[in-house]
């Protein structure tokens, strides 16, 4: 059998000559072999069009399909509307060599790319989805991955998957309670802490969300609670200009801003009594109405912002309307100095901010009817935070024959609050007190009016994310004021 060894040597030979052959004349100065020439790859580089994701929303590592993949023509090739982006800019993919440096001048500044330590996202790509990028982004330490950290907005998930046109972001919260000392006259079932001193949850949540192509997005989240699983939020939204967004599904009707203030930026353990207070036994004593079932519109135009919607005017999700009408409400806010954020890291530069809101709601229940009316207004300057808000409803009781004439047909409610407090060593601490009131006008002085003062330490262990509170309150009951219900409580709060 013929060997083919000697074809193999001269096709050897053949290749070296034409290489030999293609050298130039002059060999080049020292110091520039192998360089590149100016937008050109390196030697030894393809110049594919591989992506990378921009690094400036997700401080974590992401996964881009195939559909996301960019042309060489036109590096920036998705752009989405991302709500939790701090720039405002949403999330962009970009070709490889296009990512901006990471300056951390400016809001826009690349986040951490891979967990806190340097360890990699464990997280693999899904079945048909683009193989990784041939350059990972730098691993950071756990100094550089927290000072990115902090560039982010306390809002944005830390977490954000894209998958082609649709970004998905899992969220999570929990809040652990420790009661180490309560009044002997303390029980859940009238609103307070625990029955025991104790731990239990506070709250644990769960959730999703998501944005995506022609301006959808959507929000879910549910909470674990002794009688298992509870939907809180469900809604789809879709927002075609910045000052009209149309949504569905189930949220909170805008009426408190203590009520917006989402759970993970809440200076105490709880809203104050008169705006969500609630007893163990279902009864609401709270003002603002909470979540519920319908559709809303919102928006914003230069300095304002606004919300309104119809809804059924009952918490229950599955049930229906139980109404003989639905609740309508609104909320208009006024930012004059400049958007006020919800956690108290996020002001910039130290600038004075500001926030006055006002809200109304009408309620057609088959009982009878409800008129709500608040006012709040949120000042910030310089790590300081002062807020304050005033609420009231009517309830008028529908028309009965069988009511005697002297029974109390109308219920008005009223209720305020004040609250300050200041950051002390940069972001870590923070100290406050607040007095807030609530009275029920229903011709019976009974343990739901009352008034509270107390004060909480916040230590910020990783900014809103990981924080550790400790709080004093006093309770004063109107109908005996020697009710022992004060309380001293922890919380450590969890959330991603």
């Amino acid at each position: 059998m013929r060997r083919s060894d000697g074809w193999l040597v001269l096709a050897f030979l053949a290749m070296v000559t034409a290489t030999a052959a293609a050298q130039p004349a002059e060999e080049p100065a020292a110091g520039t072999v192998g360089e590149p020439a100016a937008g050109e790859p390196a030697a030894g580089e393809a110049a594919t069009s591989e992506t990378a994701v921009d690094a400036s929303v997700n401080p974590f590592a992401t996964v881009v399909s195939d559909a996301a993949a960019p042309s060489p023509v036109e590096p920036e090739v998705l752009e989405q509307t991302n709500p939790y982006a701090r720039s405002g800019e949403g999330r962009r993919v970009v070709e490889e060599g296009s990512r901006p440096a990471a300056s951390g001048e400016d809001e826009g500044a690349p986040v951490p790319s891979a967990p806190p330590g340097g360890e990699e996202e464990s997280g693999s790509a899904p079945a048909g989805s683009a193989p990784a990028p041939a350059e990972p982004a730098a691993t950071l330490d756990e100094g550089e991955w927290l000072e990115r950290l902090a560039e982010v907005s306390e809002e944005a998930p830390l977490v954000q998957i894209a998958a082609g046109p649709l970004v998905l972001a899992p969220v999570g919260m929990f809040q652990l309670l420790g009661v180490p000392w309560q009044g002997e006259d303390a029980r859940r079932s009238a609103g307070d802490l625990v029955d025991e001193a104790g731990f239990r949850f506070g709250r644990a949540r769960i959730g999703l969300m998501g944005w995506g192509p022609w301006d959808f997005r959507f929000e879910s989240s549910a909470e674990f609670t002794e009688d298992g699983a509870e939907l809180l939020d469900l809604s789809l939204t879709w927002a075609p200009f910045e000052a009209l967004a149309i949504s569905a599904g189930s949220g909170k009707a805008p009426f408190s801003g203590a009520m917006l203030t989402p759970a993970m930026f809440l200076t105490f353990l709880d809203r104050p009594w008169g705006v969500d207070g609630e007893t163990g036994d279902g009864w609401r004593a709270g003002i603002a109405p909470g979540r519920m079932l319908g559709a809303w519109i919102s928006g914003r135009w230069n300095v304002l912002r606004w919300q309104a919607g119809v809804y059924n005017g009952n918490a229950d999700y599955f049930v229906g309307n139980d109404n003989d009408g639905m609740l309508y409400g609104g909320r208009i806010e006024v930012h004059p100095l400049g958007d006020l954020p919800e956690g108290q890291l996020m002001a910039a530069d130290g600038a004075p901010l500001l926030r006055v809101g006002a809200a109304y709601y009408f309620n057609d229940d088959a009982a009878g009817n409800t008129h709500g009316a608040e006012g709040d207004v949120k000042f910030r300057w310089l790590g300081l935070t002062v807020e304050g808000e005033f609420l009231w409803s009517t309830f008028a009781l529908a028309a009965d024959p069988s009511r005697p004439p002297d029974t109390a047909g109308d219920i008005d409610r009223m209720a305020y609050y004040v609250q300050a407090g200041y950051l002390l060593y940069g972001d870590w601490v923070e100290l406050a007190a607040r007095f807030d009131s609530f009275e029920l006008n229903d011709g019976i002085d009974d343990f739901n009016d009352r008034w509270s003062v107390g004060a909480v330490a916040t230590l910020f262990l990783l900014r809103n994310r990981i924080k550790l509170q400790l709080e004093y309150m006093h309770h004063q009951e109107w109908a005996d004021p020697q009710v022992s219900n004060d309380h001293v409580a922890l919380q450590l709060q969890g959330r991603f």
